[in-house]
Parts: structure tokens; sequence; C-alpha cells
């Protein structure tokens, strides 16, 4: 998606243009690939906005991806233990559990219980 949105822009596509394009054609959850076409427009920002750090190019790695609570990952209690889910393509999670210090773990069922 990062390389597809690389190549409309120079291509010269209107940016807007482009969003909707990719975002339509991506075989994944929709908050997934606004996120990943958020990163190929920061670095392009960043390109304009600084360009004598490099011009974005293809590349063939992967990207750190951010995801909101509820919206790309869940986080829920079953039986005590803090548990995942992912969804990065449709209807196809990964599922877990975590596993961190006994500290960590009350503050975050603690966060999970509370209502503020």
């Amino acid at each position: 998606m990062v390389n597809e949105v690389l190549r409309l822009t120079y291509d010269g596509w209107d940016w807007n243009e482009i969003e909707d394009v990719v975002e339509q054609n991506a075989d994944l959850v929709q908050n997934t690939a606004q996120r990943i076409i958020d990163k190929a427009f920061s670095a392009l920002d960043n390109y304009y906005d600084n360009d004598d750090r490099g011009r974005p190019w293809y590349k063939h790695e992967t990207f750190p991806l951010q995801m909101n609570y509820g919206e790309g990952y869940n986080l829920f209690l079953e039986d005590e233990t803090v548990r995942f889910r992912i969804s990065a393509k449709p209807y196809n999670h990964v599922k877990g559990e975590l596993c961190r210090t006994q500290d960590q773990f009350d503050l975050l069922r603690q966060a999970i219980r509370d209502d503020d």
C-alpha cells in the first residue's frame, strides 16, 4: 500500500484521490489501511518540508503499525487473564494472551474494568 501511494503521487495524482483509491483496493480492515496510507503521506510530507533528506521511494520492508483500541485491537479479561485480538485483515484475527509482570497486569485489569 505504501508503494502504491508513492507510485500514484509520482504519477501526479491528487492526494485525496489516492487515499480513496488505495483504501478501497486494500484487503485490510479500514482502520489499518488508513494508518498505512497516513504513514506514506507522512514520509511524503517530511520530504516536501525537508527536501534534503531524500525523496521517499518504493520500499520492501515492514512498517510499524499503530492501531486505535477498539478499531484494530481489543483487550479483554478472561479468567483473570488479559487476552488480545488484533484484526489487520477482515475476518482474519490474531488472538493471544498477554504476558507481563503482576504489577503490569494489575494496572491493565484495573483499566479494563474501570469505566473512567
